[in-house]
């Protein structure tokens, strides 16, 4: 037996979905998906994978939310002073830099050193996102303040990214 995309997924990973905006049976708003993109891996279920406890996971993942929390407060400070793009740039290379680890990862040290450097990382790109847009989108469009509002709330969501649709159903 082959083995398919959703063989390789756990609850929690991050994927990008391409395809036709419509309604199910229900009415419920979703995606009829033609394309799925691989974009995180979720640190729990891969944790506990690879010998580590439930507890010693969850640890790792408190200590990369409290560094997230550090990482996007400096990143608004860096991205007021300098090149978003290069920033963003920077941002991207160290997370996969990060993510290349995980795999070597096989100590409770190692987990903790990923969790601190993919923290710091993670919602680090927010600011100097929304200040690019910013930068193209003068003066600010309603989605650009509606991405600024999400960013001060905290309610930016990476659970699920929808990367393109085709439209409304």
């Amino acid at each position: 037996r082959g083995v398919g995309i959703f063989d390789l997924l756990d609850l929690g990973d991050f994927v990008g979905v391409a395809g036709k905006v419509m309604r199910t049976r229900k009415g419920e708003l979703s995606v009829q998906a033609r394309e799925l993109t691989f974009l995180g891996k979720a640190l729990l279920p891969h944790a506990i994978e690879h010998g580590f406890s439930d507890v010693a996971a969850a640890g790792a993942l408190g200590m990369m939310g409290m560094m997230n929390i550090i990482g996007t407060l400096a990143s608004g400070w860096l991205s007021d002073r300098y090149d978003n793009r290069f920033l963003l740039a920077t941002y991207y290379g160290l997370r996969a830099l990060a993510i290349a680890g995980l795999p070597f990862v096989t100590d409770m040290n190692g987990l903790l050193i990923f969790a601190i450097l993919y923290g710091l990382d993670w919602v680090a790109t927010v600011p100097p996102t929304v200040a690019a847009a910013g930068n193209v989108h003068e003066p600010p469009t309603e989605a650009l303040i509606r991405l600024r509002n999400a960013a001060l709330a905290g309610r930016v969501s990476v659970a699920t990214t929808v990367t393109a649709v085709d439209g409304p159903a």
